[in-house]
């Protein structure tokens, strides 16, 4: 555990768990990687078409985020974040997302360890370019990560030699199936139509105008001084969305630079 820490925070996590040092003042910022993309991160540029709205409530004399009103779609997303693995995540962002020392490791899978070190010929795009298990995948996804297939557990006999075993596939050939057909799964992790509030750290909370009008008064601002604003958030609003996620606390107005949004 201390070493997946380690290797999220800090650029040198081997150093800081075996010999017990720790890095002193601000954390200097990894240097940014100069290879260029690889073909399967260059998909991200033309997979997704999907876009979603979003309403942003702004302060208007200060120009600060102070909430988005967001339909279902996007707390769809939101939650589509926590299903993605870590080495998505890297796939997405092209190994330059300030996770330091894993950037390093899925950077050394996909240029640097050949092949033929690798169990499977498989294994390296089962690392680098995960899918998402079965059923996770949303219905109206943005970022352009493919889904497991189901397996189903299968029984197989041979009459010569005398033998029978399970084993779990995704083809189904030749063999009786034990237990349940292909589930069907909701592609849906928050129900709709609802509206939901989602503050500039991403917490999540069913909207309803008392809550609205109570935060507000705890920040004590004016109904008068607040303004909306409708952007629409496509694949690289979210790529943004999910690198400033695992950095910031303020991911929507890091991911989504909202203040020159707001100035134009």
């Amino acid at each position: 555990m201390d070493l997946l820490k380690g290797s999220l925070l800090s650029s040198t996590p081997l150093s800081d768990i075996v010999l017990g040092e720790q890095q002193t003042g601000s954390a200097s910022e990894p240097p940014v990687s100069t290879r260029e993309p690889t073909a399967t991160e260059k998909e991200t540029t033309t997979i997704s078409k999907k876009v979603v709205n979003l309403k942003l409530m702004v302060q208007e004399s200060t120009n600060k985020l102070l909430f988005a009103q967001a339909e279902s779609d996007f707390v769809n997303f939101l939650c589509s974040l926590l299903a993605i693995p870590l080495g998505g995540a890297e796939y997405l962002l092209g190994s330059r997302n300030c996770f330091k020392s894993i950037d390093n490791l899925h950077g050394s899978v996909v240029d640097i360890i050949d092949a033929k070190y690798l169990a499977t010929p498989y294994m390296k795009n089962r690392l680098t370019k995960p899918m998402l298990a079965y059923g996770y995948m949303s219905k109206n996804r943005i970022l352009p990560l493919g889904e497991q297939s189901f397996r189903r557990l299968l029984y197989y006999i041979r009459a010569c030699p005398d033998k029978e075993w399970l084993t779990y596939t995704t083809n189904g050939y030749g063999g009786w199936p034990v237990g349940i057909d292909t589930p069907k799964v909701d592609r849906e992790y928050v129900k709709g139509p609802i509206m939901y509030m989602v503050t500039d750290d991403l917490t999540v909370t069913p909207l309803c105008m008392t809550s609205t009008l109570s935060i507000l008064k705890e920040m004590r601002i004016s109904m008068s001084d607040v303004k909306e604003i409708e952007i629409q958030i496509g694949l690289q609003e979210a790529l943004s969305i999910l690198k400033a996620s695992l950095t910031s606390t303020s991911a929507l107005t890091d991911g989504l630079m909202i203040n020159p949004v707001l100035k134009k």
